[in-house]
């Protein structure tokens, strides 16, 4: 670059487009096809199952109106409340499992018709289509757009942000800063790791910024830096304050599943441990060679998007506290479809005019391994993966004919088994719960206390019952014991497998039957003890 180019002027784009281009009516052709296997791989999933505890907390906050949806998500997860509230608003014609269900799905399409969009820009038509068949069948895109979390939405943020840092970084102009931090902002309002996507939008914007205007152009980047970090902020400082019991560190074989899972996905299929280790070694060979071998904006891509993810993510969980998980990585999934693409486009156009063997034989070999992807993707979307909710909740509708009561005392699986025993739009989440509840948790104690009765009532957190009447018997939820006036006759207990220990569960009841489904325990309790 030379050293006098304006800061006005924008740089020359990173790839040149390739000259050779296809019919129209071919391209909306693959198009289309493309498009539709991967709506086809992501609905395949839609009602297999249904809602497991994850899924539940999105599905319960729907009920309520979008002030108390902030109020619930603060509560009772660890989360920011922006997936939650863009949930409320899908939800509004219908909060049925498939409706909510199929916003993962549109987040999935929308991220493939993004990242389409990006190539294209950058490297023309055959290479966009390329990308987007890569992306469509991606085992970790597929497998979140079937769930009813955020990670679908994340990586559609981040493809976004990804094209909106190279517009900035083409056009530094105000327009196109204050688009990307808004976009970055976004990103930074759903999920409690969102720093480490985040982050990678902003180095891969630093790197073009330094490439296209060295040092200085990094100087002039301090405005959006700081703004993207006044806007991240509050929800690190909301997760730091939250204990999360699932996250881990970067084990061998953690990272092999996270790495392998990018292609493979996370499923139920049995997929053979070596076959994992050596997608994770290929998708590390593949890296090291683009790195090599690939043009700028592919170096900066991987850089940022799949590298930088990983040891940032690996150092925070060493260095800090554990907080390792496969889905905290599942935005840096596209980025190895687009990464491949370009890389692909890279080598065809330095063998244009000479010889093209090399590149197609790339294109052939992509063929194959989507063809390979489609097939494990449609073997996984087929099996049953999630908690049994609405399994456990019909055995108790089927089998509770004297209509005696449901005890549920956890918050997630209370919300699971009131969505199945009276209906999706059960009741308030607020409304429901122990009055005794937040004494379980010291850190809401102290925040219950200092609230005071005026502010706990005006933010809906006075609950006005433990109870829920359904048709197939009351519903109760919380630690604190039942009335004996309401367990006199027997009860149902419900929870999760510790109720399969010794001792636990029924109180000073007796068991008189264990019903076992997947991630849920049924316990038939017989008239309280005298």
């Amino acid at each position: 670059m030379k050293a006098n180019l304006s800061m006005d002027a924008p740089p020359p784009s990173y790839p040149t487009q390739s000259t050779k281009t296809i019919p129209v009516w071919m391209g909306a052709l693959v198009a289309f096809l493309i498009t539709s296997l991967a709506l086809v791989l992501r609905c395949r999933a839609l009602g297999v199952d249904g809602l497991w505890q994850d899924e539940v907390f999105g599905a319960s906050f729907a009920n309520l109106n979008p002030l108390e949806v902030i109020v619930a998500v603060l509560r009772f997860d660890i989360h920011p409340p922006l997936y939650y509230l863009q949930l409320k608003l899908w939800s509004l014609p219908s909060v049925a499992d498939e409706w909510l269900l199929a916003n993962s799905v549109a987040w999935s399409m929308g991220t493939l018709l993004a990242a389409t969009y990006g190539v294209y820009r950058l490297a023309g038509p055959v290479t966009a289509l390329l990308a987007a068949t890569l992306l469509a069948a991606l085992g970790s895109e597929i497998y979140y757009a079937t769930e009813l979390r955020m990670y679908a939405m994340i990586s559609c943020l981040t493809v976004i942000g990804w094209i909106r840092a190279e517009r900035w970084i083409n056009n530094p102009e105000p327009r196109n800063a204050v688009w990307l931090v808004a976009v970055l902002g976004a990103l930074a309002s759903t999920h409690s790791s969102a720093f480490v996507p985040v982050s990678s939008v902003l180095l891969y914007a630093l790197l073009g910024r330094w490439s296209s205007f060295g040092f200085k152009g990094l100087i002039r980047s301090w405005g959006v830096v700081l703004s993207v970090g006044i806007l991240l902020a509050p929800w690190l400082v909301n997760a730091s304050m939250r204990s999360v019991s699932h996250t881990g560190t970067p084990s061998f074989e953690a990272v092999v599943k996270t790495l392998s899972g990018w292609a493979l996905g996370y499923g139920t299929l049995e997929i053979p441990s070596t076959i994992r280790l050596v997608m994770a070694l290929a998708i590390m060979a593949f890296v090291a060679v683009a790195l090599i071998a690939g043009n700028r904006t592919t170096r900066h891509t991987l850089l940022s998007f799949v590298v930088w993810p990983v040891l940032i993510l690996a150092i925070v969980s060493l260095a800090v506290r554990p907080v390792w998980i496969d889905r905290a990585l599942a935005f840096c999934a596209p980025f190895l479809a687009l990464s491949a693409a370009l890389l692909w486009h890279s080598l065809y156009s330095r063998n244009q005019g000479t010889s093209r063997q090399h590149p197609m034989i790339l294109i052939g070999l992509s063929g194959i391994f989507c063809a390979a992807l489609v097939a494990v993707a449609w073997s996984q979307t087929g099996l049953p993966r999630k908690m049994q909710y609405r399994e456990a909740a019909l055995l108790i509708a089927q089998t509770n004919t004297e209509k005696l009561p449901i005890y549920v005392p956890i918050n997630v699986a209370f919300w699971g088994m009131a969505r199945y025993l009276q209906g999706p739009s059960w009741g308030s989440l607020l409304e429901i719960q122990d009055s005794l509840e937040a004494g379980s948790s010291e850190t809401w104690t102290r925040i219950y206390a200092r609230l005071g009765t005026t502010w706990l009532t005006r933010l809906g957190l006075v609950p006005e019952t433990r109870e829920l009447a359904t048709p197939n018997g009351a519903m109760w939820i919380g630690m604190s014991p039942l009335p004996s006036t309401v367990t006199s006759a027997g009860f149902w207990e419900v929870g999760n497998n510790d109720l399969l220990k010794d001792g636990a569960g029924c109180a000073s009841a007796t068991r008189e039957e264990i019903l076992q489904f997947r991630g849920v325990v049924v316990l038939r309790c017989s008239a309280t003890a005298k």
